[in-house]
């Protein structure tokens, strides 16, 4: 029988075995496949089919990956959305994707239908700001709420209609997925991927791994869920904010064999298994370290608790080309020359040096285009500035224009210091990242120097701290600062810029 793509094929070639568990709920590939169908069957009846975009704003769990697999089925285009954005960055991701229905939390829906809720959660409990979707369908996922706007209930729907004919549908090779990177409020950079080069990706990770379907993962992150069960790897969702020992208990009770995520996501693991002088659970296999640059330091202390068995690798890859290159953790250890070793180039990876020492590359992987853009160029500019050493392997040895990398976030300081900025007092802004050994992070530091009616308020990094979580000058929350400091900021040049290096080793000093 002819599906959509490779990815639901997969999925019915496996019908009756269990790919996600999440609580007490066991989600089979036979059941993947029959819930997309029926949504898709309701996404056509309202008129939504091909080149439609369609968002969604909802954590990982079964709906999200029912969204995901019947917007392939209907030839959608799915635009994944960071629920933790500013109402500035929400707005301009929103008035460039024009999208024709929007999948969302019904908590979310509810807290913003109601002010008098939403505004104090917002600031006590860092409820994330939604925006009102003008235009678009509205269709709610999780629990029924008494919302006062029209919607649709996800429930609902897959509660009453058939199945979707997908034996009839043609198949799905063109553009499908966008996410979104750097870029600026006017010109947002969604990253569009198509069907094939997602599964280059996908394929790429396999070979990797070996044979992912002897694998389980344990993630609370959407997009590893897609992947993962895209390879045919069981998924076992736990929550990002547990303590360290019951993250433990869990990888030993479901026998988790697979890990991913920047060293952020482990220290804690880490520091607990050393005060108790053992070593990770036996059952687990690899450790994927999805973050650049990867210290010494962290894998030192990593190394010491991991089975013997077990293997830790540094992946190389950004949001236009999921996976460029890779290291172990010995390689890494054992690089002793300037800059980070990200390692050899996967199969199918063309990469050079251009005359600026910027790294390019083109794949199959790589993104289709940018949405706002026609058409890509040949080769992708990462902007990391590198080298290519005479094995092959790529040496990073920076960046072309700031930033600030933080767990799983790239934080471009260009694209939130404009918004600061504009804050009345506020006469200059920058965003710094001075990495921390202990948290294996980057802490961000926001240094603003005020005007003379402001620099004599004690309190200006409280007022800055709530103006930066709740109202106009609202920032994505994962772009909130670590520290707020209120000083003179260090000019040169004729032009007086900003000196970013000298403020650097000015907080590097006093931290």
């Amino acid at each position: 029988m002819r599906y959509t793509c490779s990815f639901i094929d997969k999925l019915a070639a496996q019908s009756s075995r269990p790919l996600l568990m999440s609580g007490d709920t066991v989600t089979t590939a036979g059941d993947f496949v029959t819930q997309s169908s029926k949504l898709a069957t309701m996404l056509e009846r309202h008129g939504l089919g091909e080149g439609d975009v369609a968002v969604i704003i909802t954590p990982g769990g079964p709906e999200f990956l029912y969204v995901v697999y019947a917007t392939m089925m209907t030839g959608m285009r799915l635009a994944l959305i960071d629920p933790e954005m500013g109402p500035d960055n929400y707005r301009a991701k929103l008035a460039q994707l024009r999208p024709k229905v929007v999948f969302a939390d019904s908590r979310l829906l509810l807290l913003q239908e109601h002010p008098l809720v939403y505004t104090p959660a917002r600031r006590l409990l860092h409820v994330p700001y939604v925006p009102w979707f003008n235009g678009a369908m509205l269709v709610s996922i999780g629990r029924w709420m008494p919302l006062v706007r029209r919607h649709e209930r996800l429930g609902r729907w897959l509660k009453d209609a058939p199945p979707f004919a997908t034996s009839e549908l043609p198949s799905r090779t063109g553009e499908y997925l966008i996410t979104y990177t750097s870029g600026t409020l006017a010109e947002p950079k969604g990253v569009m991927h198509s069907f094939a080069g997602l599964q280059e990706s996908v394929d790429d990770i396999a070979r990797l791994l070996g044979d992912p379907t002897q694998l389980r993962i344990a993630t609370h992150l959407p997009h590893y869920m897609m992947l993962s069960i895209s390879m045919g790897m069981p998924v076992y969702v736990w929550k990002h904010d547990w303590p360290a020992a019951t993250k433990l208990r869990f990888i030993e009770q479901n026998r988790i064999t697979n890990l991913f995520g920047p060293p952020s996501d482990f220290v804690a693991m880490i520091a607990a298994l050393e005060a108790e002088g053992r070593c990770f659970p036996d059952s687990l296999q690899w450790i994927l370290l999805g973050s650049a640059p990867v210290y010494p330091s962290f894998l030192r202390r990593l190394q010491k608790v991991m089975p013997l068995h077990a293997r830790v690798v540094c992946i190389y890859g950004m949001t236009e080309n999921l996976l460029v290159a890779t290291a172990t953790l010995d390689e890494k250890l054992q690089f002793a020359e300037e800059g980070d070793l990200v390692g050899h180039v996967v199969k199918g990876v063309d990469v050079r040096i251009a005359r600026d020492g910027e790294l390019l590359l083109r794949s199959d992987q790589s993104y289709t285009r940018y949405f706002h853009e026609p058409n890509r160029p040949e080769w992708h500019a990462t902007g990391d500035l590198a080298r290519i050493r005479s094995d092959g392997s790529i040496v990073l040895l920076g960046r072309k224009k700031d930033m600030i990398i933080r767990g799983n976030f790239n934080l471009y300081p260009a694209l939130y210091e404009p918004t600061i900025n504009r804050m009345p007092g506020v006469e200059a802004a920058v965003l710094l990242g001075i990495y921390d050994e202990t948290r294996a992070d980057e802490v961000v530091y926001l240094v603003v120097e005020t005007s003379e009616n402001g620099s004599s308020r004690k309190d200006v990094p409280q007022h800055i701290a709530a103006a930066l979580r709740d109202g106009p000058f609202a920032i994505d929350r994962q772009a909130l600062p670590d520290e707020i400091r209120v000083m003179k900021l260090p000019r040169s040049g004729r032009s007086q810029k900003v000196d970013r290096n000298i403020l650097r080793q000015q907080l590097g000093a006093s931290a």
